[in-house]
């Protein structure tokens, strides 16, 4: 499956924090938003941020049906989001 990475270093004080940003599966058009940034809030301190997207530049995810937020650990980032570009695309509400 041909993929397109659009991701971007997050920096905050100049100190890396993670990353952010897309991945497109090229075959389907599928498209999954990506947030590597550790959440403040305990029970996903250790996650990860991933969902669908309409296209790469919707950072919200509003209006799809399937765009809810999903939260994996880093080692299963890449198996996640595989399934998700394989299994469908983001289904407008």
């Amino acid at each position: 499956m041909p993929l397109q990475f659009k991701l971007k270093n997050i920096s905050i004080n100049g100190r890396k924090v993670g990353c952010s940003g897309f991945i497109t599966n090229m075959q389907t058009g599928a498209c999954v938003y990506v947030n590597t940034e550790r959440s403040v809030y305990g029970p996903l301190s250790d996650k990860v941020l991933f969902r669908y997207a309409r296209d790469e530049k919707d950072f919200s995810s509003n209006g799809l049906a399937n765009g809810q937020n999903r939260f994996c650990a880093d080692d299963k980032l890449a198996a996640n989001v595989l399934a998700l570009l394989r299994s469908g695309c983001g289904v407008p509400l």
